[in-house]
């Protein structure tokens, strides 16, 4: 007797239902590109109108009229220049959104399907983690004060996550492919990924054999992932054996002071963090904190001590800009357990951001300093955050030399919203090998 021969489980199909999502997204790819121009022109308009009407309303001042029409032109500009990557990211979330056509018949007697995607996270996965990326950099795994207290069980993490108020400076350097390449494996070798991320993606190259990294540092006063400030150095890769280049950021380090979200983004998105415990700090120069002046923004260990010594980690970036950006896409790839099942093959995956940003602005070779201990055994003296039981990130500042140049670009956002949606995992090519 025949059986009716049905796909294997995870092998590529495509149905009815695929096809009716990349229509839509087709369709929301066009109508983007049509309607969000005359959407951020009309916003445009509206800022303008009441910059004048407030001018003739208030002490007349023909220069400041004139520089807020300026200033807008400008922001519009900025804005339209990015309509069709914007474009793009409305068509890619579109496709990787879950199919809830099949839900839309009510089933009697069925308790109704959840319609925003929530995960009931593990907190013994914080400590873990902690454990195991203290093992990597050559500490004890044992060490009593790796203990992360419990976080609150049976509280569900909703997506996407959302941060609602936030400030955060950026800066990128150019490095060659093969040091990127380096840094993947060195990722790796410190726990912060596992080796199958070396498969999955590569360094986008921007010409000339050089790839980008950048240094990202966040002040999070209200979000989901807790009241934290961030440190982090990413990588601008792809995914291995696409027919095109789809640029993301890959976290090749991420130290954060709030340990509220250790075990989500690594449950979520596969996204390993290091803890620095800020409330344990003995005196001021141990803090991980953020301070600020009129004209700059100081990130690192006792930032908001007077004066800038070289014995800890500190970065210092340039607070600037008048502008505004709204609801611009962009990729974060990292590897996941699907379903958050710790047995199923881990899979690569991306990550739709969704930021928004009020007074921010962005520099060419701004005036960007990273002051680092002279090394490793410096830092340790002075209570650096290798110290804490985790990889020495001034390490591979210093060998990547970022200390002694300036940034090819940099940015400041002064509030700054965004949305993390769950991470979709990326779908193969037919040779079962390379992620699209």
């Amino acid at each position: 007797m025949e059986t009716e021969a049905r796909p294997k489980i995870g092998q590529r199909h495509v149905t009815s239902r695929d096809m009716l999502r990349l229509y839509r997204a087709w369709a929301g790819f066009g109508q983007a590109m049509i309607a969000r121009p005359a959407a951020l022109t009309w916003r445009a308009g509206e800022r303008m109108a009441d910059g004048v009407a407030g001018g003739l309303m208030g002490p007349w001042k023909p220069e400041a009229v004139a520089r807020g029409l300026a200033r807008a032109h400008a922001d519009l500009a900025r804005d339209l220049l990015a309509v069709p990557s914007t474009a793009a990211g409305i068509a890619v979330a579109r496709f990787d959104a879950p199919d809830t056509t099949a839900l839309d018949a009510a089933l009697s007697g069925s308790a109704p399907a959840p319609a925003t995607p929530a995960v009931a996270i593990d907190p013994a996965i914080a400590e873990r983690q902690r454990r195991e990326l203290a093992g990597c950099a050559g500490h004890d795994p044992e060490d009593p004060g790796l203990h992360v207290p419990l976080m609150t069980a049976d509280a569900p993490f909703l997506l996407p996550a959302r941060v609602l108020d936030a400030s955060q400076a950026w800066a990128a350097w150019f490095i060659p492919v093969a040091t990127a390449r380096d840094l993947m494996q060195e990722a790796c070798r410190l726990g912060h990924h596992p080796p199958e991320m070396l498969d999955a993606f590569e360094p986008v190259s921007v010409g000339a054999g050089a790839a980008m990294v950048s240094l990202l540092a966040s002040d999070y006063r209200a979000s989901d992932f807790g009241v934290t400030q961030e440190i982090g150095l990413t990588l601008t890769v792809t995914p291995r054996g696409g027919d095109f280049p789809d640029p993301g950021q890959l976290f090749l380090r991420l130290v954060v002071t709030d340990k509220y979200s250790l075990a989500a983004a690594r449950q979520i998105w596969g996204i390993r963090k290091d803890f620095w415990n800020n409330a344990a700090a003995r005196t001021p120069m141990a803090r991980l904190e953020a301070a600020y002046a009129e004209d700059r923004v100081r990130v690192g260990l006792g930032a908001r001590l007077p004066g800038a010594g070289r014995g800890a980690l500190r970065v210092t970036f340039p607070r600037v800009g008048t502008g505004q950006s709204h609801d611009l896409p962009g990729l974060i790839y990292s590897m996941v357990d699907p379903h958050g099942l710790p047995a199923a093959p881990l899979v690569p995956a991306r990550s739709l951001l969704r930021r928004s940003g009020r007074r921010e602005g962005m520099q060419v070779g701004g005036a960007v300093t990273i002051d680092l201990p002279g090394d490793r055994a410096a830092g340790q003296a002075a209570g650096c955050l290798c110290s804490g039981k985790m990889a020495c990130l001034c390490d591979t500042l210093r060998a990547l030399g970022l200390d002694r140049r300036r940034p090819a670009a940099n940015g400041w956002t002064e509030r700054m919203t965004c949305t993390l949606s769950e991470p979709v995992p990326l779908t193969r090519q037919s040779d079962g090998k390379s992620p699209l």
